[in-house]
C-alpha cells in the first residue's frame, strides 16, 4: 500500500463521533496518548483533539486531522499519536 492510498483510506474511514461526549466523561485528558499498531483493526474514538496523528509501522506520519470523530477500523500496523484529547478504542 503506497502512502497515498493509506491516507485516502484513513480519511475514507474517519466519521463524526456517533456517541455522546459523556462516553468520555471517565477518560482521562493526557497531554499525549500513543496507541501501538496491532495486528488487528480496531474502532478509534476520539473527542476534541488538538491533533490526530497516524503513522505506518515504520512511524511515519500517513495523514493527520483533529477534534472529534471515529474510525470503525483502524488499519493493522497504524499507530496513532492523540494530543490533548481523549479516546477510547473498542
Amino acid at each position: 500500500m503506497t502512502a497515498n492510498s493509506a491516507a485516502e483510506t484513513l480519511r475514507e474511514r474517519w466519521k463524526n463521533l456517533p456517541v455522546e461526549p459523556g462516553y468520555f466523561d471517565d477518560c482521562i485528558l493526557h497531554p499525549i496518548n500513543y496507541i501501538a499498531q496491532e495486528n488487528y483493526e480496531r474502532k478509534l474514538y476520539c473527542f476534541e483533539c488538538e491533533e490526530i496523528v497516524f503513522n505506518d509501522g515504520k512511524g511515519e506520519e500517513i495523514w493527520k486531522t483533529s477534534g472529534s470523530g471515529f474510525m470503525d477500523a483502524l488499519p493493522k500496523q497504524v499507530s496513532v499519536m492523540i494530543k490533548k484529547g481523549k479516546h477510547r478504542l473498542s
